[in-house]
């Protein structure tokens, strides 16, 4: 028996799909590498108080796109909050302005490639174990192409 057509679709999208996603790690900032960086801000105990009026009680950092980097401040696009009971809180990219003394570390994130590669690398040998096991348990074909007929009489 053969791979079906569907179950090959299937598999090739799933290995696309890790290939287009990737694994992002988050790196200190050091000099912001882009024009808009994505970025991970982790905040203070003072943050916290300062920022619940904006992000909600208890916020322990947020994700977005850092617009603008000052001395005393950053403006962040927020993608995500996330909170101290580890909840976690998607947003669309509302602009807030948080001063220096409110964050303890801010990370660029940036493709890892070694957790690329092994997600790759993982996702083809799934890729050709799910095709080998499909060949192998599927079964046999007669001889032009079709199933194999049954055993009459036994």
């Amino acid at each position: 028996m053969t791979v079906s057509s569907t179950s090959l679709r299937a598999v090739v999208g799933a290995m696309a799909a890790s290939l287009l996603s990737g694994c992002y790690e988050y790196v200190p900032m050091q000099s912001a590498s882009s024009a808009s960086p994505r970025v991970e801000v982790l905040v203070t105990d003072r943050g916290r108080v300062e920022l619940g009026p904006q992000l909600g009680q208890g916020v322990i950092s947020f994700e977005g796109i850092l617009d603008q980097h000052k001395d005393s401040s950053y403006t962040v696009r927020v993608a995500e909050v996330t909170y101290v009971n580890r909840q976690t809180s998607q947003w669309s990219g509302e602009s807030i302005t948080v001063g220096s003394s409110a964050v303890r570390d801010i990370r660029v994130r940036r493709l890892s490639r070694g957790r690329t590669f092994a997600v790759v690398l993982g996702a083809v040998g799934a890729g050709i174990a799910f095709v080998v096991t499909r060949s192998v348990l599927g079964g046999g074909s007669g001889p032009d192409g079709g199933p194999t007929p049954p055993v009459q009489g036994q």
